[in-house]
């Protein structure tokens, strides 16, 4: 048995001799600057001396709880919602990988934070994870790992059977939305369609000459209103099918734009955002995964449609995916807050073993346990004062 001590964020495993940060949130001295990390030893665990990362926000005069958790904790503990904020929650997909934010989401659930959001903000698999959150059904991350990591579902060698007049995509998003979501785990349409917290799902618009944007569709008239926005949310162009025909845009998977939704959710008003991703922090910093993506993105999805550059000049944007990931990277509250113009709390996975297109069911599993951990870490830095957790 291996004994993990965690304080307001930091984890410290005591086997393994080493520090973990789970939630980071360096909060900005009277300098403007960011207080660096103090590691200090304690006796605690096993008679010995255990090593704390001791977090900032604690024992530093003058230094807060992240703008984000103080709004979380404050309204989870009852206060009400009427504190002058907006509070966002935005959900990565990647497709397969969605499954961790899945599980973050149930946990969240789980945990009593349900209510707490002024709206909530996915992208493709992030809002059909919503869905589920919305109707209260914990059972929505089941979907990945039993029902669609499957032929029906995913199939590589459809992308060759396409060239030869296959009609089916390499990802049918008709077998999820039409056959496992209405038939082997229903979902509750109309409450999601009725939900005191509004649904937000992005998607993007393309216009055939080139051009490209993001499109946050809400407001939601009935079910097939809904069903056709997670349609286009995750429509990934060349993989999926053509374009979904909707509310008068061409769209497609909201990864040509807003894989993260922040920007929508910050320019719908959002004063705080809680994001949850489904890649670890600092993936992007890999070359390696960042050619792989790139090479992936550009050979199978990017149909003549799309016009050709659409994601060369998305990426050149400051508003990127790319330079995106990396300010969401950034742990310091003020520089954040400078950036994005909100307060910005991102909850990360450890790791992440499947790709988008994964099958694999014990890997997927793995995958959703590491969004359960994520936030039940989170939840034991915001309401344990010295937890100490056992791991088998």
């Amino acid at each position: 048995m291996r004994t993990t001590v965690q304080k307001l964020g930091t984890r410290v495993d005591t086997a393994a001799g080493g520090t973990r940060r789970m939630v980071s949130s360096s909060p900005p001295s009277s300098s403007s600057s960011c207080v660096a990390t103090r590691v200090l030893q304690e006796r605690g665990a096993s008679q010995g001396l255990v090593s704390w990362e001791f977090d900032p926000l604690e024992g530093i005069a003058g230094t807060e709880l992240h703008p984000v958790l103080e709004v979380v904790r404050n309204r989870f503990e009852g206060r009400a919602k009427d504190d002058g904020f907006k509070l966002g929650l935005v959900v990565e997909g990647g497709g397969m990988r969605g499954i961790t934010s899945a599980g973050m989401l149930v946990e969240l659930q789980r945990k009593g934070f349900g209510k707490i959001f002024d709206a909530v903000y996915g992208s493709s698999a992030g809002a059909i994870n919503l869905t589920y959150f919305l109707s209260r059904d914990d059972t929505g991350a089941d979907i990945y790992h039993k029902h669609i990591a499957n032929r029906d579902f995913i199939s590589l060698s459809r992308l060759w059977r396409r060239r030869k007049g296959d009609a089916k995509p390499v990802l049918d998003i008709s077998y999820l939305l039409d056959y496992v979501m209405e038939d082997v785990l229903p979902l509750d349409w109309d409450r999601v369609v009725n939900a005191e917290t509004p649904l937000k799902v992005v998607a993007s618009h393309i216009d055939g000459s080139g051009g490209s944007r993001p499109v946050l569709l809400e407001g939601f008239r009935d079910k097939a209103d809904l069903k056709e926005s997670l349609r286009a949310s995750a429509c990934v162009p060349g993989i999926a099918g053509g374009p979904v025909y909707h509310r008068g845009h061409t769209l497609v998977d909201a990864m040509v734009h807003e894989p993260i939704p922040i920007w929508s959710a910050i320019d719908d008003g959002c004063t705080h955002v809680l994001t949850l991703c489904s890649k670890p922090k600092f993936e992007g910093r890999n070359w390696m995964t960042v050619m792989k993506r790139n090479f992936i993105r550009d050979w199978f999805m990017n149909p003549r449609y799309l016009g050709g550059r659409v994601y060369k000049q998305v990426e050149a944007h400051e508003k990127g995916s790319l330079n995106t990931e990396r300010m969401l990277w950034e742990d310091c509250p003020q520089r954040q807050r400078e950036t994005f113009g909100a307060n910005v709390f991102t909850l990360f996975p450890e790791t992440q073993p499947v790709g988008s297109l994964s099958r694999n069911v014990e890997k997927l599993q793995e995958a959703r346990m590491e969004g359960h951990t994520a936030v039940q870490d989170l939840y034991a830095a915001l309401f344990e004062e010295y937890p100490v957790l056992p791991r088998l």
